[in-house]
């Protein structure tokens, strides 16, 4: 059943309320009341609260940051020198750019007479115009990027963060935009924005990328390949490890087009990190997959049974132990965390040898 207190802020019963204000959990039942009733643009009881129940600074910060413009002009107008538009870092401002209210960024902005001091555009690092990238709130970022002057958007901040995190998040209009807007060092940090999109499962960013840029696919040990397979990220797989085979890519990327060794896809990297952990994080359709790939000689095979992985390799097969083991065997040891799979894995490798015997024989 609705709080009686909670329902006539909702329904803007300003007749009841007096007497409906809560005398326990005062200060947050208030809040969000009041919250409520500007959701509802309930003014009659907004103008109640905020006259002594509601501080009227952080009722405005609300109102703005959950793109309640009507609610925040009320607040304006009967508060006015109680307002600091940049109160907490210019949170109304920040926190509406960063929730998409374009409508309450357009009034904050074009009303610098309201307020008795201009909004810091770029407090705290852009936060406004990294957030609003990350979400993919693309008028937004176009308005902060129209900016000039003082307040003017420094993309290579941080590294180029805004276009890192447009990325890293998917946010596939925004980065279009500003590598269309912007002269954008899409290779920063050793090829981050690239290893963040594919970590982070957003193929339409990678191919967008790859397919336009030289980007070096292989960065830091194959980072973007190991991070798709360990997250689980099949379709990121399957078009990574496709790129030598893919026309579009070599008509644009010299480094394919030269076929650059330097430049291509090592599944194997960091002892079978791929396949390792695609197997620990039981990712089980990438990891049969790499399987299916890897499992092409008789000398090597990989096996996965739940979240164990079991790979058979020769003995004279180098490898960084790290914290998983070998078994030794006459002819070949098994790279494993645990042997509770590993007779079934030995007999799975039996059959897998058998049948490359019985090839060569017919050859």
């Amino acid at each position: 059943m609705e709080d009686p207190f909670i329902r006539c802020c909702r329904t803007n019963q300003l007749d009841e309320i007096e007497q409906l204000v809560p005398r326990n959990n005062i200060n947050l039942k208030i809040f969000n009341g009041f919250l409520i009733a500007c959701e509802n643009k309930s003014f009659d009881v907004i103008e109640f609260l905020i006259n002594g129940l509601v501080e009227k600074d952080r009722a405005f910060r609300s109102a703005c940051s959950n793109g309640h413009l009507d609610a925040a002009k009320l607040i304006l107008s009967l508060s006015h020198d109680e307002i600091n538009i940049n109160s907490i870092d210019s949170y109304a401002f920040r926190y509406a750019c960063k929730n998409g209210h374009l409508n309450v960024v357009e009034f904050l902005l074009s009303n610098p007479d309201e307020f008795e001091s201009e909004i810091n555009v770029n407090v705290l690092d852009d936060f406004a115009f990294l957030m609003s990238c990350k979400h993919n709130h693309l008028d937004i970022v176009k308005l902060l990027a129209s900016i000039r002057g003082k307040y003017e958007i420094d993309i290579s901040r941080n590294g180029y963060a805004a276009f890192r995190s447009a990325c890293e998040y998917g946010s596939l209009d925004v980065v279009k935009f500003l590598l269309q807007t912007y002269n954008i060092n899409v290779h920063s940090k050793n090829e981050y924005a690239f290893q963040l999109a594919c970590e982070n499962g957003h193929l339409d960013v990678v191919k967008l990328l790859v397919e336009n840029y030289e980007i070096k696919i292989n960065a830091q040990d194959d980072y973007a390949l190991r991070w798709a397979c360990k997250n689980g990220f099949l379709e990121i797989v399957k078009f990574l490890l496709s790129l030598s085979t893919n026309e579009l890519v070599e008509e644009n990327n010299s480094l394919f087009k030269d076929n650059n060794s330097l430049f291509k896809i090592n599944p194997h990297a960091k002892d079978n990190y791929a396949f390792r952990w695609a197997c620990k994080e039981e990712n089980a359709d990438v990891a049969d997959y790499l399987a299916d790939r890897f499992n092409r000689n008789q000398y090597e095979f990989y096996y996965r049974e739940k979240n164990q992985y079991y790979i058979v390799l020769p003995l004279d097969y180098e490898t960084n132990k790290g914290e998983d083991k070998f078994v030794m065997f006459d002819d070949f040891k098994v790279h494993c965390r645990k042997a509770k799979y590993l007779e079934n894995c030995i007999e799975a490798y039996k059959v897998h040898y058998v049948k490359f015997t019985r090839k060569s024989a017919r050859k």
